[in-house]
């Protein structure tokens, strides 16, 4: 089974190769805008690409520090995990975070996976939210409005809000093996929610780093010659976010791109554009966190002899 599961993604990888292959050779004068792209914007979105990891990091940080756990390399274990998600499905950088921190931490898994659980509801509260204000300003602004995406969003928001402000109410007061360990996820915010400036923290942190990603896009955006409303790009930047929902492809291959050419129609930018400024982004994050990885898993692998 196992076997056949690496079949499928190694044919995945080869169709989306072939897909971009065809994709480039139909669309030549689209990618003649490329010899635009300035060596100064590739920098620009290179150093932004790491703050933003950097980003994650200092959130996880600041999600473990209420339980006096110091994990030094967290910086560098966030590096070779987030390469690790370009090549594996189903957030396999997850997994092997979690391994990492049983065998130099003796870390309880259990308590790695409360601590994800509550970083994708920070997000997607956050995320969310900003995506619902925004829908209500493209509507009012340009007449721009997609009710299904805004619906998605809408639910999404009342589910992690509820989650978010409400969480106590989730205790199960019987418990079982399922209710005692939904109780040990719900135990973890209690603590961390008694500090109402590290839970700030934590929701600015996310904002940070969904502007870092809108950025990236606006500086792509501009380099290939094409003025594009704020806005507009905050949109396409934050629907890319449901494809953590379905990431079950190595390096959310074919999802990631559907959300883009849906968007496309969404904000007026041509299918082909989006596709190209799709595949600008992976390529040059792809460089990036190939060349951290290097350094990081030298020095993890280093680290852990020790």
């Amino acid at each position: 089974m196992k076997k056949i599961k690496e079949y499928i993604w190694i044919l995945l990888l080869v169709l989306f190769i072939i897909f971009w292959w065809y994709f480039l050779y139909q669309n030549i004068n689209i990618i003649e805008r490329l010899k635009n792209l300035k060596i100064e914007t590739i920098l620009l979105v290179s150093i932004l690409t790491i703050f933003s990891l950097y980003i994650n990091w200092l959130f996880l940080y600041l999600l473990w520090k209420p339980f006096n756990i110091e994990i030094k390399e967290y910086f560098l274990l966030s590096n070779t995990a987030s390469f690790l998600n370009l090549v594996t499905p189903f957030r396999g950088w997850a997994w092997f975070r979690a391994w990492f921190m049983k065998k130099k931490y003796k870390l309880d898994y259990s308590h790695f996976a409360s601590s994800l659980f509550w970083n994708y509801v920070v997000v997607f509260f956050v995320s969310s939210l900003l995506a619902i204000l925004n829908f209500i300003y493209l509507y009012y602004k340009f007449w721009i409005f997609n009710i299904l995406v805004f619906w998605i969003f809408v639910v999404l928001f009342i589910i992690f809000a509820l989650i978010f402000f409400l969480w106590w109410k989730f205790y199960f007061k019987k418990e079982n093996k399922i209710t005692w360990k939904v109780n040990k996820v719900l135990k973890w915010w209690e603590l961390i929610s008694k500090d109402k400036i590290l839970v700030l923290k934590l929701c600015l942190l996310q904002i940070i780093n969904i502007f870092i990603g809108v950025f990236i896009l606006c500086f792509l955006f501009s380099d290939i010659w094409l003025n594009i409303e704020f806005s507009k790009v905050f949109y396409i930047s934050i629907i890319s976010i449901l494809s953590v929902f379905i990431n079950i492809t190595p390096w959310s291959i074919w999802i990631t791109e559907w959300l883009y050419v849906l968007s496309s129609s969404i904000v007026l930018v041509t299918p082909a554009t989006m596709l190209l400024i799709a595949l600008l982004k992976r390529w040059l994050e792809i460089i990036v966190l190939f060349s951290l990885w290097i350094v990081s898993k030298y020095l993890l692998l280093k680290n852990m002899k020790k």
